[in-house]
């Protein structure tokens, strides 16, 4: 990296003009011609360097063509190493970048992903002959996006708290004076699993008004992962939703408008039981809608699901939207987040009411 001076003074390499060129360099200059001269030019800086990552091809081949036998000679080019034929959608793969996921495994993740879904999957009913119904659940799902955008954790952690919820509620019976611990511990457990910075144990229980003690939350987190078997792992709406983005045109009022929607899943007991990558599909196709904008043809293929079923799922989620965007709403943590939405989208947003076609068969 440095070199010394005769007087002991540290320099470094680019300060020296008349310091050899590393061996590396000396190969490369080598390999990008015959002609020693243009080399002692390029070694000299006399003339333009090569731009690093593309091979240059070599002035005089290394081969003559003429002293290759017939019957060893090519019958075709070699096809061009850059093909000029117009990309399709079946040249894109989802994965790399800020995506963190292997553009080689992004096919069989998501396969996985679907598998598990359907493992976790819930009743539509799970929480007929319990103590708690849909309005309880419902109140507590939305006190807990609450907490979600007051410490600012992240949609995965929001999602693992809410789905870790439902699967324990449809196993243990649990009393209503024990229903916002229970809440409260499936966040803590979501933070602890997703979060780089997890929030104090101590924080949780202030903000639930400290109705329950520090204690009160390790004994409900033990019956917890008892419930579940440890087994937390479970696909996320958020997952799939970012993977149909990459095959969109990365709009992000349109992002943006579908996660809200997924939202309206979690809070209401009727959807609670639709699988995660079915809602992504099915947000985002009502943004589409509520946005005016039309989906590409592939995205159905993307999706792995038909048109006429996102549109039968798309009337089981109108009245619900209707239902937490309307200012009569009793919960308005939704209603908030749509009007800000709707403040800060650069393009209208059409009310869910414009679609007759969604309301005809509606319940």
């Amino acid at each position: 990296m440095f070199s010394k001076k005769e007087n002991g003074a540290v320099k470094g390499i680019g300060d020296n003009d008349n310091l050899k060129p590393r061996r590396s360099a000396r190969l490369l200059t080598s390999l990008v011609s015959n002609d020693p001269t243009e080399n002692l030019q390029i070694k000299n800086g006399a003339a333009k360097a090569p731009r690093i990552g593309l091979a240059l091809r070599r002035h005089n081949p290394l081969v003559d063509e003429k002293n290759i036998p017939e019957k060893l000679r090519l019958a075709d080019k070699p096809a061009p190493l850059i093909s000029t034929k117009p990309y399709s959608f079946h040249d894109l793969r989802f994965g790399g970048g800020s995506t963190l996921v292997s553009v080689d495994f992004a096919e069989d993740i998501d396969q996985y992903l679907r598998y598990l879904e359907k493992v976790r999957q819930i009743e539509p009913d799970f929480l007929n002959g319990k103590n708690i119904d849909g309005r309880m659940r419902q109140i507590l799902v939305d006190w807990m996006i609450q907490v979600q955008q007051r410490f600012q954790l992240c949609s995965e952690t929001l999602q693992l708290s809410v789905a870790t919820l439902d699967r324990v509620l449809g196993e243990l019976s649990v009393s209503k004076d024990n229903l916002q611990l229970l809440g409260v511990t499936c966040m803590f457990i979501a933070a602890k699993f997703e979060e780089i910075y997890v929030p104090n144990i101590q924080d949780f229980v202030y903000i639930a008004a400290n109705i329950f003690t520090k204690k009160d939350v390790l004994r409900m987190e033990g019956k917890v992962l008892h419930s579940v078997g440890f087994q937390l792992c479970t696909p996320y709406t958020i997952q799939f939703l970012r993977k149909y983005r990459a095959f969109m045109n990365n709009d992000s009022s349109l992002h943006n408008l579908a996660k809200l929607i997924t939202e309206v899943a979690l809070l209401d007991y009727s959807l609670a039981h639709i699988l995660p990558s079915k809602v992504a599909a099915t947000s985002l196709y009502l943004a589409g809608r509520m946005l005016q904008m039309e989906l590409p043809a592939h995205m159905f293929e993307v999706m792995k699901v038909s048109e006429n079923e996102i549109v039968e799922l798309a009337k089981k989620f109108v009245h619900p939207i209707r239902q937490w965007t309307s200012k009569s709403a009793k919960l308005q943590t939704i209603l908030k987040s749509y009007e800000k939405l709707c403040a800060t989208s650069k393009a209208t947003i059409l009310p869910i009411e414009a679609f007759g076609d969604l309301l005809s068969d509606e319940s």
